[in-house]
């Protein structure tokens, strides 16, 4: 009903224009995560929109940046529990420690390199037997074979990252990847050289606290043996283990463990990584990798560790 409508004068107006009688008010007073929600099939959307999309894959507005707010998706089992909303972009920082009570001449360290990931790719745990890939990082340093495996698992793994090599005892280096609600898992790995197979690293971290992404996690890292050659220190000549054997902490019980610091009877930690949220994107689309596995029900998948071996720049003859 307008200025010029005949019913007007049923109306006040203001300035030749009907004054509004009123308003609705729509205030988000919470979001409730464990309801299900059932997707409608609609295909139809608004009448501008010049394609149409299904509800299912309709983006949250770009101007909704906020990290604790879903994306307007359906929940799905593969999330495992994850609802955060957008593409997740983390820097990625190693700061290797060298804690041996000498290091050897020429200590250093390897590419750090990772991946994110569902819960349905898996690269290396403790107890498990390390792939060809997680050999030749824990041996030589190469990630070549590493990054095979990576690509290998198709959309349930993403955004492989690697950083740069670091040729003392101790320094930096960064890198950075993307993780969303189904890859919202991390694993990285690093070598110290030189020594037989010994490995650092995260397995299946998880970046996601529920509803939203961790902005800062620094995770402190201790040596792990790959189960792939029987030397005892760092400068050992390769002994190749027959069968290989499953990749396990070096305790201060390990005869390995001469090769380490203890403190209070413990190996201490050799350095860290760090894990820090720098944007969300949500204008990218997402796809679902259809996981249907979730962590273990203790709900820290994660077996934090490290690792050591011997890079080819610096390996022995």
């Amino acid at each position: 009903i307008t200025a010029t409508s005949p019913r007007t004068q049923s109306f006040r107006k203001s300035s030749g224009s009907v004054q509004s009688l009123g308003t609705f008010v729509f205030e988000r007073t919470g979001i409730d995560m464990s309801a299900t929600v059932t997707d409608p099939r609609c295909s139809v959307c608004d009448a501008t929109s010049s394609s149409a999309k299904t509800m299912a894959t309709m983006p949250l507005p770009a101007t909704t940046m906020a990290t604790t707010l879903p994306q307007a998706t359906i929940k799905s089992s593969t999330t495992c529990g994850c609802t955060a909303g957008g593409q997740a972009q983390y820097k990625f920082t190693f700061k290797p420690t060298w804690n041996a009570p000498q290091p050897p001449f020429g200590a250093h360290w390897s590419w750090p390199v990772g991946a994110a990931h569902s819960a349905c790719a898996s690269f290396w745990k403790n107890g498990g037997m390390a792939t060809a890939g997680v050999q030749s990082v824990a041996e030589t340093g190469s990630y070549s074979t590493f990054r095979s495996e990576v690509t290998s698992k198709g959309n349930q793994a993403t955004s492989f990252f690697y950083g740069g090599l670091v040729h003392s005892a101790a320094g930096t280096t960064t890198s950075s990847f993307t993780a969303d609600r189904y890859r919202s898992l991390v694993s990285a790995l690093s070598m110290i050289a030189p020594s037989p197979d010994w490995i650092v690293g995260v397995d299946s971290l998880s970046l996601c606290n529920g509803t939203g992404w961790v902005t800062r996690l620094e995770v402190p890292l201790y040596p792990y043996d790959a189960g792939t050659d029987s030397g005892l220190q760092f400068t050992s000549a390769n002994q190749a283990t027959s069968p290989h054997q499953p990749i396990a902490r070096i305790t201060a019980t390990s005869l390995r463990t001469q090769s380490f610091q203890k403190s209070s009877g413990s190996v201490q930690s050799m350095g860290t990584f760090v894990f820090e949220l720098t944007n969300i994107v949500f204008n990218t689309a997402i796809t679902d990798p259809m996981c249907s596995m979730c962590p273990t029900s203790d709900g820290q998948p994660s077996t934090i560790g490290m690792t050591i071996g011997k890079s080819l720049l610096f390996r022995k003859v």
